[in-house]
């Protein structure tokens, strides 16, 4: 005890208080024993009571398992700091020996170290210190300057980075650690190491003799609330006031409010507001303690809950102004505004137009879609597009999905394969691999007539041969003889079959065919490489040219790529391989540039940006990379070419895995081309923005969604990171699922890291045929999903920030904001621009991924569904905006279930392995009595709904009257039947 005063009486520095912080150390200690003990302990321990008070504090914290704790500034609040005492590190890097090195060898020697538990713990007593609490600037200096020098400290000894503040608490030495009591009972002392008194600094000699930090705090005068906005002002006026009602101290630092929490019993300031968003937090929220807090709540909630009704007013009217804003974002800030009139049907009727059109009406009657005069109008003008080869351009016709391109575009080249083979010549431009084998088989042949030579051939014949070529890797190639179980690039390269292979000789194979086919991911390989498809050879020995490209869907036209910093070292390695072919001074050059990027990326932090080295730039070795490359990421030495053209925005995952993310614009050579995009939601897609030259037809709608109804839980969050962690509501959507399939076929649309979690949860279905289930982005261009009736949204579509910045600024070409703020529960950039891009792009693929279902049939009238979790109503609003007259309905995911459901459901959770239930027990709990009772029940156990609640809690018919529960094992063996 004594050694214990003599450490108090030298750690006081001669005042004649001592405040201490005792908290619950044990961190296993059960909630209901910490509920009826206050939360934290602050005596406040006087010199002349100090001998007999501290026995009766320590004996408390023995018995409640509390960490004593005092503040080696003096103060629990910094403005009620006299003078700096000490600078302080706890350090929890590395193990203990590894600590003492580091300690050992610090270029200053501590004043005091102690051991605890899992490291150590150093003082640096200071004279002459810089403090003044004497007014607010001249605090926030002090302050600024003791944490940067705090930074020096914390990083040389990798200590704790939260304890930067001047007015921290720290342990006791040679007081107790019991956070292992409950979990093993074990007890630590925080042991004295070194204590040698004499050891006193400046806090220049410690910032002079410790490694300075690159990430220097800061003060602007602009972070105080009193230069934000009015209604800013007064909220935290008004809040201020409150708190002083209450006695909660606060200060005002760093653009952000540090206060003591008014929702918990809260012993220091361990919560903050930002003034620029008005969002609380909470150590203990952020931890997962005590604070309903939680993760942060904005303002208005902690006025709510305090019952503050003034301050709750003042926040709700400041909270709704951005989101009037946002609220008036709609699909006209979307559609494009040079629009291109159709022609008279009667105008451009003639010739191969008029040919064609009688064929896709016949085709569209016979499929029992109506075609009035609007439909055979645009039918027309497409047709006149797809038949204009004298004419170099871009036309993009948005016609809707499912009303009718396909059609049109398969009708028009059968018919030019038969009526014109030199003007059939034509590339066609799919999303799928699967799609462009489908459409060569369905073109088929075409057939020549061969005349008569007089010398090789003596008698005219016809010939057919294959209309269609599909340009395809070995991986897809379904001959290949190496069986490739994943795309490799320059596979072919040295395959000992490549001399026969159509694949590997794919280029020249092209050659022989009218038409030949190829992928999105292909046009954008060989954007600048076109002019290789523009002649085809006849069997007749005739040479066409192809003049026309016809793409379905949009093709890629802004590509966003994400470097990671391990991507240049990989780079360089790949390169150094290839110095025999391009010469050590390319390696050395590449080198240079490379060193640059990493410099750079050093220096900065996420969301900062990286500057373009040379918009010039270009590798010069580029033929000799895609010839020599044998690795994974072909596209590398492009995606750092971008790079150094372009600069990007460094990012920084939750993983805390940094990389750049950087944009390029896709530059086509079409110039020897008439190109047609065939793109249904391309009226609305921004994107568009980014392709030069092109003329939009002004397509109406032409269809109307009366049986569309969209169900919409607004109630919980959507994004990716809080449903991978919600358990319960991918198990209760799971169950959502299974009830829909009972009457519908459904397709389930989520993340691709939820896709073997949902086709576990509903195996059975799957089976059965009654759902269907795939990833975001993998479905556009597909039609195996048009029996589906029910689509199921599965979370929010989101690319991350860095994503949408940089396609932002190639279609705009502009500096702008890219910060974010939260707005009624919804995160959105505050450049409305940046978030109209955001939107946009989500809406579309939404769009193309609710019209893979039935209702992009046009004529469909089987009522359609659309289930999804979304708190954006801007966005559910756009939704609707497009499918004209279609319902928008509120769904509660967890009360879809039948009210017996949910009792049954209760009652099977609550049975024990092994116990058994009786069907009278079963009418017991849902309250059926009599004969009628008894049918009900039977009516419930043959339904499909109840078979899945027996399989989800392992309940097996034992007999006609009785149940049981078993191990979920015997289930799955076919030991108990369920």
């Amino acid at each position: 005890m004594q050694d214990l005063l003599n450490i108090i009486n030298y750690l006081r520095c001669g005042k004649e208080t001592f405040p201490t912080l005792a908290y619950f150390d044990d961190k296993e200690m059960s909630k209901e024993v910490q509920d009826k003990l206050p939360n934290a302990l602050n005596e406040v321990l006087n010199i002349n009571s100090m001998e007999q008070l501290l026995p009766l504090l320590l004996k408390q914290c023995e018995k409640e398992t509390r960490a004593l704790c005092f503040y080696p500034n003096g103060a629990k609040n910094t403005q009620d700091i006299e003078e700096l005492q000490f600078h302080f590190i706890d350090i929890d890097g590395g193990n203990k020996e590894e600590q003492l090195t580091r300690i050992n060898s610090a270029p200053l020697r501590p004043t005091l170290v102690y051991r605890g538990r899992a490291g150590h713990k150093i003082l640096y007593a200071i004279e002459n210190d810089k403090w003044d609490a004497s007014n607010k600037a001249t605090l926030n200096e002090s302050i600024i300057n003791f944490e940067n020098i705090q930074m020096q400290l914390i990083e040389y000894f990798d200590g704790d980075r939260s304890k930067k503040n001047p007015n921290a608490a720290f342990r006791l030495p040679l007081t107790n650690n019991y956070k292992d009591f409950t979990k093993n009972g074990r007890v630590y002392k925080e042991e004295v190491v070194l204590f040698e008194p004499s050891h006193v600094y400046t806090q220049e000699q410690l910032s002079e003799a410790f490694p300075a930090v690159f990430k220097r705090v800061q003060y602007n005068e602009s972070l105080s609330y009193e230069s934000y906005p009015k209604e800013i002002q007064e909220a935290v006026e008004c809040f201020i006031q409150y708190l002083d009602s209450e006695s909660l101290s606060y200060i005002e630092y760093e653009g952000k409010l540090s206060y003591q929490c008014p929702i918990h019993n809260d012993s220091t300031a361990s919560a903050y507001m930002f003034y620029n968003n008005l969002i609380c937090h909470c150590s203990n929220g952020d931890a997962e303690l005590d604070c309903d807090i939680n993760k942060g709540k904005p303002l208005s909630w902690v006025a709510k809950e305090k019952g503050w009704t003034d301050l709750e007013e003042l926040c709700k009217k400041l909270e709704s102004k951005p989101a009037e804003e946002y609220e008036n974002i709609s699909l006209n800030d979307m559609q494009s505004n040079k629009l291109v009139p159709l022609q008279q049907t009667n105008t451009i009727a003639r010739g191969n137009v008029k040919g064609v059109l009688s064929e896709v009406v016949d085709t569209m009657t016979k499929l029992r879609i109506t075609v009035d005069e609007t439909t055979t109008n645009i039918y027309a003008n497409i047709i006149n597009e797809l038949d204009l080869q004298e004419v170099e351009g871009i036309t993009v016709c948005p016609l809707e999905p499912g009303g009718g391109k396909s059609t049109i575009m398969g009708a028009y080249l059968k018919y030019m394969l038969e009526q014109s083979i030199p003007e059939s010549g034509t590339i066609i431009v799919v999303e799928r691999i699967e799609t462009a084998k489908k459409l060569m088989k369905e073109l088929g042949t075409y057939t020549i007539f061969i005349d008569a030579d007089g010398k090789a051939i003596d008698a005219p014949y016809y010939e057919s041969s294959p209309a269609a070529f599909v340009m395809e890797s070995a991986y897809t190639y379904k001959d290949c003889k190496q069986k490739l179980e994943k795309y490799q690039y320059g596979v072919c390269r040295e395959c000992p079959f490549k001399g026969d292979c159509i694949v590997y000789n794919k280029h020249q194979e092209q050659k022989k065919y009218p038409v030949v086919i190829m992928t999105h991911a292909r046009l954008k390989m060989e954007a600048d490489g076109s002019s290789k498809y523009n002649t085809w050879q006849c069997k007749d020995g005739n040479v066409y040219e192809r003049k026309r490209i016809i793409i379905d869907e949009k093709p890629p036209l802004v590509d966003v790529i994400t470097i990671q910093r391990t991507d240049f070292e990989q780079f360089l390695f790949d390169v150094r391989t290839m110095a025999l072919d391009i010469g050590k001074l390319a390696v050395d050059e590449t080198k240079v540039l490379i060193d640059q990027l990493r410099e750079q990326l050093l220096e900065a932090s996420s969301g900062k940006k990286i500057l373009p080295i040379n918009p010039d730039f270009v590798f010069p070795y580029s033929k000799t990379w895609y010839r020599k490359y044998s690795g994974d990421n072909v596209n590398l030495l492009r995606d750092i070419e971008y790079l150094i053209q372009q600069g990007g925005l460094v990012n920084q995952d939750q993983q805390r895995n940094i990389s750049i993310v950087t944009n390029k614009i896709i530059q086509y050579d079409f110039s020897k081309y008439h190109v047609v995009i065939l793109d249904g939601t391309a009226k609305f897609d921004i994107e568009y923005r980014a392709l030069q030259n092109h003329r939009m037809l002004d397509i109406p709608s032409i269809k109307t969604y009366e049986h569309l109804t969209f169900f919409i839980d607004s109630s919980r969050s959507s994004s990716k990171g809080k449903l991978m962690k919600d358990h319960k509501v991918i198990a209760d959507m799971a169950r959502n699922i299974s009830i829909f399939s009972i009457n519908e076929n459904v397709l389930v649309l989520c993340f691709k890291d939820l896709v073997n979690t949902f086709k576990s949860l509903l195996e059975r279905e799957i089976k059965e045929g009654r759902v269907l289930i795939n990833h975001y982005g993998n479905v556009k261009g597909s039609n195996e999903y048009s029996r589906c009736t029910t689509v199921v949204l599965i979370g929010t579509i989101h690319k991350g920030d860095p994503f949408y910045i940089n396609k932002y600024e190639a279609l705009y070409m502009e500096e702008f904001d890219t910060k974010a703020v939260t707005i009624k529960k919804v995160r959105r950039f505050k450049n409305k621009d940046t978030e109209i891009t955001k939107l946009n792009d989500q809406i579309v693929e939404t769009i193309q991924d609710i019209l893979r279902i039935s209702i992009r049939n046009n004529g469909a009238t089987v009522r359609a569904k659309v289930y999804m979790l979304t708190r954006d109503t801007v966005f559910t609003n756009i939704l609707q905006n497009y499918f004209i007259g279609c319902d928008l309905e509120e769904w509660n995911m967890s009360g879809t279930f039948p009210e017996w459901y949910e009792k049954l459901d209760e009652y099977f959770g609550a049975l024990k392995q092994g116990e058994t239930t009786q069907k009278a027990t079963l009418r017991e709990v849902l309250n059926l009595n009599g004969e009628a009772g008894k049918k009900q029940l039977q009516r419930y156990i043959k339904g499909e709904l109840f078979i899945k609640l027996l399989g989800e809690h392992s309940i097996a018919t034992e007999n006609n009257r009785t149940y049981k529960k078993v191990d979920s094992f015997e289930v799955e063996s076919n030991q108990a039947v369920i």
